[in-house]
């Protein structure tokens, strides 16, 4: 299956501009993309939010 911009955007919840930067930071291969995405992912749920006092 080909990962397009689309689906990084649906699955990151992210904007075009970022998408287009991880298919090009992946260089056409499909699994450095996949797992960009799987760490990407990871990250978003390890991280805390920022909190403001």
């Amino acid at each position: 299956m080909v990962i397009t911009k689309q689906n990084i955007k649906e699955i990151l919840h992210c904007r075009d501009v970022y998408a287009q930067k991880m298919i090009d930071f992946a260089n056409g291969d499909q699994e450095k993309l996949k797992k960009l995405i799987d760490d990407k992912l990871k990250e978003k749920e390890e991280r805390s939010a920022i909190v403001e006092y």
